[in-house]
């Protein structure tokens, strides 16, 4: 101990002013050193680099999930069977009948061109209305069917019936002739007789004072006469072309007014009502029979047009209001006292209007007709309040939701994205599905 010599700090530290040599490294360690150091920086920025994208997924994905989100809730309302058979009655206008019913009416036409077959000769008078005036005396005048009426080219015109000629009235110094319309037909066949609006004298009256106060005009064109070969078509013909163009037509309106009734209401097929009429049209102007009964007319061609005509009414009800009426009389308590719900097949059943022939769509107010079949009644799903009760809540409690409806049978809920834990505040996100299949 003795031995060993003690020295001071000074003695130990380098004298001031002399500065520590580094120890240098070799070139290799020196490079080695600094891949090290680089490689540490560089995994530290893979790390935040990583980091990053993370939250950027989060972020979007959560964005995503909410503007995707979507639930779909299929109901299974509660139903049962209901046997309806039964009649009705019911008023366009309200009254004592408990259920009122509305028209629909539209009509079309149709044509189809058909062959003339043959021909046959035709002979047929000019025909037309004429006003004749008595400005006689104030007696009236009677004249006998077949007094005939002269025009001042000597054509005559017969009268079609007996017709009395009333007086002229007079009212202090105005006097007015008595007149009365009448139907006239020419004395002889042909298309000379067809004229227009022309006077007639009365041909008995002749050589009297009474001929120029009895005169006649026309009121209509006379028209109609005519003498030649016309052509004709079969019967036959015309039976097929009205056929045909009765199931077009029918097929068409029917199928067109469907699609303009209102959701609202229910027409029943034995609820429409076909009126249809046809006509031949005739291709000469000198010929005036556009009858449906005829078949004759001239013409240069070799066919003719078949025209027909449908006119349609509609008997239209209102669905709640029906389905309330047939189940005010149903046996099944459960149903006719509960007005929250409809029958979910009433165009299904069978419905047959009794006074059908004789109804009128501007006349007729009362009705009667029979239903019968199985109607299938369904409780009705408020799908508006169901949504306002389920928005934003948790989807772990639907079921207490749902159990306050004893209206649904079964509920089932698909959701999306599934991780979801409620249900979306924006009801645009929720889609109620009502479905009578159980």
């Amino acid at each position: 101990m003795d031995d060993i010599k003690r020295k001071s700090l000074k003695e130990v530290l380098p004298k001031r002013g002399l500065a520590v040599k580094e120890k240098e490294l070799p070139p290799v360690k020196r490079a080695e050193l600094a891949d090290y150091y680089k490689a540490r920086q560089g995994r530290g920025g893979v790390f935040f680099v990583w980091i990053l994208i993370i939250i950027v997924l989060f972020i979007a994905g959560y964005y995503l999930s909410n503007y995707f989100t979507l639930v779909t809730i299929k109901v299974v309302p509660k139903q049962t069977t209901v046997i309806v058979d039964g009649q009705y009655q019911a008023e366009k206008t309200p009254g004592s009948a408990p259920l009122l019913f509305s028209t629909v009416t539209a009509e079309d036409s149709a044509q189809i061109m058909i062959p003339f077959t043959g021909s046959q000769p035709i002979s047929k008078k000019a025909s037309g209305r004429v006003v004749i005036y008595n400005n006689y005396s104030t007696a009236s005048q009677t004249l006998t069917s077949g007094t005939r009426l002269e025009m001042a080219n000597g054509k005559i015109f017969r009268l079609n019936k007996t017709t009395v000629i009333p007086g002229q009235k007079k009212s202090g110094k105005n006097i007015t002739p008595g007149a009365v319309e009448v139907d006239v037909t020419a004395d002889q066949a042909g298309s000379s007789y067809n004229v227009g609006l022309t006077d007639f004298h009365l041909t008995g009256f002749k050589g009297t004072a009474k001929y120029d106060k009895f005169v006649a005009r026309a009121k209509t064109a006379i028209g109609g006469g005519m003498v030649g070969e016309i052509k004709i078509v079969s019967d036959d013909d015309k039976a097929k072309a009205r056929a045909t163009l009765q199931k077009t037509l029918a097929d068409r309106l029917v199928k067109k007014t469907r699609m303009q009734v209102p959701k609202d209401f229910v027409l029943f097929d034995d609820a429409i009502i076909l009126n249809f009429s046809d006509s031949l049209a005739s291709s000469s102007p000198d010929v005036a029979l556009a009858k449906a009964d005829s078949s004759s007319f001239a013409s240069s061609t070799n066919q003719i047009a078949f025209t027909e005509q449908i006119n349609l009414t509609g008997v239209l009800f209102n669905r709640k209001n029906l389905a309330k009426q047939l189940l005010a009389r149903a046996d099944n308590p459960a149903a006719n006292k509960d007005d929250n719900i409809t029958i979910s097949n009433i165009d299904n059943l069978q419905f047959k209007l009794l006074n059908k022939i004789s109804f009128d769509p501007d006349k007729t107010n009362k009705i009667s007709f029979t239903l019968s079949g199985q109607a299938k009644v369904v409780w009705v799903v408020n799908r508006e309040e169901l949504k306002t009760k389920l928005a934003g809540t948790s989807i772990r409690d639907k079921d207490k939701i749902f159990a306050g409806y004893p209206n649904i049978f079964k509920v089932e809920t698909a959701i999306r994205p599934p991780w979801i834990i409620n249900f979306p505040a924006d009801q645009t996100k929720m889609v109620i599905e009502v479905s009578t299949a159980k």
